[in-house]
């Protein structure tokens, strides 16, 4: 639709566009990024999703053109980068961000994804503000904290190694089980640590037992083990579980083996792992750096 961002009382980017396609540059490129007022909702979540448009736009455009080859056209990239834009010190040099930009070649955009914190908005005293939404947002971070690829395509991580020293027999194996599973939006659900707890005792882990003191929530299930000895011990009580071994991690906060059972793992039964788990959630918005066809909704209100 046409838009024109620009209200009565002089709100908006000033960016008028007729409908269908066009390429910008210059001052309403910059309109582009900059416009609330005539997208969506008119607030800063619709321009987000006009900027994740924009960043894929412009850096198909670095690919296909010759700035990411010609060494001269890429120093002068950089050179202008480090005027216009406030960098991590690690990138504050000119040398770093042409270094930068050596690697991001290798990078296909089909592999690049654009994403939105899955949210809501907040209602009564909270109304204007926005919160993660709940299961969705910790389901966006959990991929991002483990290298799960946004687009949905198999990444070529490698799989935990098998601990140098084996396991003992799972009857000596100590382990104390906790209940994790609270999240922001809800209580922890009851009698999960005991529940998963009696699993660990069905597959022969006569020494388990349950720490009902603290109750702090996690995200996932994990597993947390002391010292080197004890990595062999602990992934054999996730594969009894059906925990992957990814969620096992070795940490000097615990003095034994240690279960929390997270927010994952709310439900009876058998640990959910299944690639449904591995998938973005719709409510993140998520934009392949390869789609060409994205559209911006244009606010009623702000077409002309």
């Amino acid at each position: 639709a046409n838009i024109h961002s620009r209200s009565a009382d002089g709100k908006g980017s000033g960016l008028k566009l007729e409908k269908g396609t066009t390429s910008i540059q210059g001052e309403q490129a910059l309109q582009w990024l900059r416009t609330r007022y005539g997208f969506e909702d008119n607030t800063d979540l619709g321009r987000a999703k006009a900027q994740h448009q924009y960043m894929n736009s412009m850096v198909r455009e670095l690919r296909k053109g010759t700035k990411l080859t010609d060494p001269a056209k890429l120093m002068n990239l950089a050179e202008a980068a480090t005027d216009a834009l406030t960098v991590d010190k690690g990138l504050d040099t000119v040398k770093k961000l042409y270094d930068l930009a050596e690697e991001f070649k290798k990078v296909p955009t089909k592999r690049i994804t654009m994403s939105t914190m899955p949210n809501v908005y907040g209602t009564g005293v909270n109304s204007g503000r926005v919160y993660p939404k709940a299961g969705d947002a910790e389901q966006l971070f959990r991929m991002v904290r483990d290298d799960v690829p946004l687009d949905g395509k198999a990444s070529k991580r490698k799989k935990p190694e098998e601990p140098k020293d084996p396991s003992a027999p799972v009857g000596e194996i100590a382990v104390s089980v906790r209940n994790g599973t609270a999240t922001d939006a809800l209580g922890p659900a009851s009698g999960r640590a005991g529940h998963v707890a009696d699993q660990l005792k069905d597959a022969g882990f006569g020494r388990t037992t349950i720490d009902s003191g603290d109750v702090t929530g996690v995200a996932r299930t994990g597993i947390l083990y002391p010292s080197a000895d004890l990595e062999g011990d602990a992934q054999a009580v996730a594969k009894a579980l059906g925990v992957p071994l990814s969620q096992v991690k070795r940490s000097t906060d615990v003095s034994g083996i240690s279960l929390a059972v997270g927010a994952d793992w709310r439900e009876d039964g058998a640990y959910p792992v299944s690639k449904g788990t591995e998938k973005t959630p719709e409510s993140a918005g998520a934009l392949n750096g390869e789609e060409e066809g994205a559209c911006m909704k244009v606010n009623p209100n702000y077409t002309w």
